[in-house]
């Protein structure tokens, strides 16, 4: 054969060497060089590795789902609470238009005195002293009157569903006719229900109810069937007896109806302004109830002197007191003729009368008009601490006072304080736009009196908005102040 050519090679694979302790793996070229590779995972990834990667996925995907439906809800939530703009439940206010004697508001177990002008709401309670009267009138022109010795709830005060609660004594209600205006006064179970009469609910020893117009239903809550007993004009019930005819000579025995059914007859029907569907602003009435001048009470003042007791009274136009006053004296309030201690100021030009009394104790007055072996109109109770045997006016108890206050209302401040000691006549409150208000009062300042020494809060209201008053408290001592308190700033 001839010459041999030589025929190139391919060049042979590089064997591999597998690789077990995961080491880098030397891999040598055919330039002579060697390099490292990483080994090639022959085997998957581990059991438990696979498994949390698992159940992780499905968690994030369950937790997904929870807050998308979570958001959803809200979404569906805020459509369905938020509030819709709906016309706001309007209920009547009552205005006290006559008073004659001592009334107390009592909110929340607090108690105010009350005094013509003042105005009450829902779920005030009313409490009358002896021989007083009030009368109350609302929007719509209706009006109650309320007896002495009486507690009283204006319970509810919606137009279109009136409720007062007589828990004691004698009410007198006189409701203007309205379709859609219905008035009722509860007495222990008993609901006398009107819609538009003139009645009387007398709570005492029984529930009795008088009708002088039109009719009123009587219903005993307590009963399952609860039927009620309608009683007409000219008609009276009484809790456990049948309906009789009314007693005219009753009535006109009984003082406060008597008066009661003169003044209505002075009263203009009114037309209601309140229909079915209210107004949310209150309308105030074109005619409200104008009760009889002769009725104002007698104003008297007292003041303590070295010999005793100084009364001061002025008689109001339309009383006579030609005949002269009783001056009455009494250890609790309200005293009355012939019940307590008396004397007799015949002169009608005379107006004044100092009670020789030096016992140091605290005592409470009235005058009232002579009239027959009786009286007619009484004065305001006032109160004073008579001096000592010795004749001396009792020395100051109280060493400080602490006084707070803040506005509690639209010309309206409260004011409460902290006595060290007892006063022996009680505080006076002063107040005024000028800094330290004071007794004898300047020209702008008010005084307001307390003489129970353990009324320790006052309400003052009618006070002028956008102003600002300074107010202190002091103890009485006879006509002057002793110890006064801080002054403190109440902006309106």
């Amino acid at each position: 054969m001839g010459n041999e050519t030589d025929i190139p090679r391919m060049p042979q694979p590089i064997p591999r060497t597998p690789v077990s302790d995961g080491a880098d793996q030397q891999i040598p070229l055919s330039t002579g060089f060697t390099i490292k590779a990483k080994p090639k995972m022959d085997f998957p990834l581990p059991l438990n590795l696979i498994v949390d990667i698992i159940l992780s996925t499905v968690a994030l995907g369950i937790l997904t789902v929870v807050v998308y439906f979570a958001l959803l809800r809200t979404k569906t939530d805020i459509r369905q609470t938020t509030p819709v703009q709906t016309q706001k439940t309007f209920s009547f206010t009552g205005k006290v238009v006559y008073l004659i004697g001592d009334a107390w508001k009592v909110v929340a177990y607090r108690r105010t005195e009350m005094k013509e002008g003042d105005i009450l709401t829902e779920g005030d309670e009313i409490i009358t002293e002896k021989n007083t009267r009030l009368v109350l009138s609302f929007e719509d022109g209706s009006v109650i009157r309320v007896g002495e010795g009486a507690s009283v709830v204006l319970s509810s005060l919606i137009p279109a569903s009136m409720t007062v609660q007589n828990q004691r004594g004698i009410v007198y209600a006189r409701v203007n006719k309205d379709a859609g205006h219905q008035f009722a006064i509860k007495a222990k179970s008993y609901t006398v229900t009107s819609l538009g009469t003139s009645f009387s609910v007398e709570n005492v020893d029984a529930v009795k109810v008088k009708v002088y117009e039109s009719s009123v239903k009587v219903t005993d809550d307590q009963t399952k069937s609860a039927e009620s007993t309608e009683v007409k004009a000219k008609q009276q019930w009484q809790e456990n007896t049948q309906v009789s005819k009314l007693n005219d000579a009753e009535v006109q025995q009984n003082a406060f109806l008597a008066w009661s059914l003169s003044q209505d007859s002075l009263v203009p029907n009114v037309s209601p302004i309140v229909t079915a569907t209210p107004s949310a602003t209150p309308i105030t009435p074109a005619t409200s109830v104008t009760p009889s001048p002769i009725l104002k009470p007698i104003a008297l003042s007292a003041s303590v002197q070295t010999n005793g007791i100084h009364l001061i009274w002025e008689a109001p136009p339309g009383v006579n007191i030609s005949k002269g006053v009783r001056v009455i004296k009494g250890s609790g309030s309200n005293p009355s003729y012939p019940t307590d201690m008396s004397t007799e100021v015949l002169d009608p030009a005379i107006h004044s009368y100092t009670w020789d009394i030096k016992d140091s104790a605290t005592w409470h007055f009235r005058v009232c008009q002579i009239v027959g072996t009786g009286c007619g109109v009484y004065s305001n109770d006032v109160s004073a601490r008579a001096p000592t045997p010795e004749g001396n006016v009792v020395a100051s108890q109280v060493t400080s006072i602490a006084l707070k206050g803040q506005r509690i209302g639209d010309a309206v401040v409260g004011l409460t304080w902290k006595p060290q000691g007892l006063p022996g006549y009680g505080y006076a409150v002063l107040w005024s736009k000028n800094h330290d208000p004071a007794l004898p009062i300047r020209n702008g300042d008010f005084v307001q009196t307390i003489t129970d020494p353990n009324d320790i809060d006052e309400e003052i209201r009618n006070v002028e908005m956008h102003a600002t008053y300074y107010f202190r408290v002091c103890e009485l001592l006879g006509t002057t102040c002793a110890t006064y308190s801080n002054e403190i700033m109440v902006v309106l």
